[in-house]
């Protein structure tokens, strides 16, 4: 791949799975244009990307198709205000790129496990979190006429992370110190990844 330059591309899985998992609203590109907005929920042991959506959403029907998809992390505007070895003005951002095959989970048992999987996967963040087992059995049937479970196989994962790797350590130390005792502390993905490919 030789864009983006190979400075900000990023293989290591963990950092991507990392950001998959603090920003799992992702654009879904599928038929060569069309595109939705979904949470997805990242399957580490089967390599899926989990989801569903409404049974009218156009999705439905790319059923054995490539579809890709995109997650989008923070970004920063980096102003030369900031340090006076920032010549010009650039963005930091991160994302993760995946393509893969998607797959509608048509029996009935599979899409329900499916399901519950991706509540208890968001729900956990919850002080007390809902579960889908508690829907009487008229609910649940209701739940899963209306929307399609679906599994997302991933082909290939890759990131983009634009965080300055082509300055100097000193540059991107200072830029760090500035950016990190502003608003933006958790702004990386995660600053153990920034700290290494600084130190790389």
């Amino acid at each position: 791949m030789s864009y983006p330059k190979r400075q900000f591309q990023v293989d290591d899985p963990l950092p991507l799975q990392q950001l998959i998992a603090r920003f799992p609203l992702a654009t879904v590109i599928y038929a060569a244009q069309e595109f939705c907005l979904l949470p997805l929920y990242l399957d580490v042991a089967t390599g899926r990307l989990l989801g569903h959506c409404a049974r009218y959403n156009p999705l439905t029907n790319q059923n054995g198709n490539t579809v890709r998809v995109i997650f989008h992390g923070e970004s920063e505007y980096i102003s030369p205000n900031l340090l006076p070895s920032q010549k010009l003005p650039t963005w930091h951002y991160q994302a993760v790129a995946i393509t893969g095959t998607f797959e509608a989970v048509t029996d009935a048992e599979a899409a329900w496990h499916n399901m519950v999987a991706q509540t208890d996967y968001f729900e956990a963040t919850q002080p007390t979190p809902w579960l889908a087992y508690s829907m009487s059995a008229q609910d649940q049937a209701m739940l899963m006429k209306q929307i399609q479970v679906f599994a997302i196989h991933i082909d290939d994962m890759q990131g983009n992370f634009k965080l300055s790797q082509h300055k100097s350590n000193e540059h991107r130390e200072a830029l760090f110190q500035v950016l990190t005792s502003r608003q933006t502390k958790d702004f990386y993905v995660g600053t153990d990844y920034y700290r290494a490919t600084t130190t790389s």
